[in-house]
C-alpha cells in the first residue's frame, strides 16, 4: 500500500482496550426543548417537581394540538362541500 500513498499501520492485538467516558451532565443541555428536558432528567431518574410540570404541559399541548387538528379537518371538509354534521 505505500507505492499508492497509503500509510498503513497495524494496531498491537494484545494493547488493552481504550475507554472512553462522558462527562457528567450538570444541567440539561437545551432548556428550551422540553423533550431533551426531561429526557435529560429521566436519565439521571431526577423524578421531581420540575420533571412532572414539564410532562404535564408537554401534555396539554398535545391535546390542544390535536383538538386544533380535529377543527381544520372539520372546517377542510365544510369547505369542500363534505359535511360531517
Amino acid at each position: 500500500m505505500k507505492p499508492a500513498g497509503h500509510d498503513v499501520r497495524e494496531s498491537d492485538l494484545f494493547a488493552p482496550a481504550q475507554t472512553f467516558r462522558t462527562p457528567p451532565r450538570t444541567r440539561a443541555p437545551i432548556v428550551d426543548r422540553p423533550q431533551l428536558f426531561l429526557a435529560w432528567k429521566a436519565d439521571s431518574y431526577a423524578f421531581d417537581a420540575a420533571f412532572y410540570a414539564v410532562q404535564v404541559v408537554e401534555l396539554v399541548a398535545g391535546a390542544v394540538n390535536l383538538a386544533l387538528l380535529g377543527l381544520n379537518v372539520r372546517d377542510g371538509l365544510r369547505l369542500t362541500g363534505r359535511r360531517i354534521g
